[in-house]
């Protein structure tokens, strides 16, 4: 990434997206199973979403929206289609290709909230603070999330269970003390963690005197 120039990574990016269904078919095969979780966690395997988020920034770095005419028009377009093949593949269990058809579909809505026009519906709906202090913290609360499913679970899914509530009172006070301690957890993150990471960029960026 650090060599290829910018134009030629965005060629590099399509090709990765194209293939990484691909790879992921190739991973099931090499460990003989169907739906492996090395298929799903591998690095090499997510990369269709990284791809499409790095051409999106190499499309707006070098300016090429000024080269597509009705560009926004096209992308709205291209958003129905992959909703309409996504839910193609969910029917049909093709949860491979599910991957790289939701990363397009979130690469388009990422491409309408990036519209430099200030009142673009999605452009105000991905402003909106809430969504955006949640977004802060949303890694976080991605891993964390799933590595204490089963810590919540036992202390507090389980009981609840057998407390005698009504099932949907039960759920509903299961979901806020996971949610509010895989919060927590993903804001110490953000501060202990990913904030320094963060910095980091500063420093490199930094013109070497």
């Amino acid at each position: 990434v650090w060599l290829v120039p910018p134009r030629y990574l965005a060629v590099l990016c399509v090709l990765v997206v194209h293939f990484s269904t691909s790879f992921r078919h190739w991973t099931d095969d090499a460990f003989h199973q169907t739906w492996s979780m090395a298929s799903y966690v591998l690095p090499y395997c997510r990369l269709d979403g990284l791809a499409a988020g790095a051409f999106l920034a190499i499309f707006f770095r070098l300016g090429w929206a000024r080269f597509v005419p009705y560009h926004r028009w096209l992308v709205r377009i291209l958003i129905l289609w992959m909703g309409w093949r996504m839910a193609d593949a969910l029917l049909y269990g093709n949860t491979h290709y599910l991957g790289t058809m939701s990363a397009l579909a979130f690469a388009g809505v990422l491409y309408l909230a990036l519209n430099p026009h200030p009142q673009g519906l999605v452009r105000r709906i991905c402003e909106n603070p809430f969504l955006c202090h949640i977004g802060t913290y949303s890694y976080g609360l991605y891993i964390f999330h799933h590595m204490l499913w089963l810590v919540w679970l036992k202390l507090f899914g389980n009981f609840l269970i057998n407390s005698g509530l009504h099932p949907f009172i039960g759920q509903t006070i299961y979901i806020l003390l996971a949610f509010a301690g895989t919060y927590i957890l993903a804001r110490l993150s953000w501060v202990l963690v990913e904030k320094p990471f963060l910095r980091l960029k500063d420093v490199w960026a930094k013109p070497s005197s």
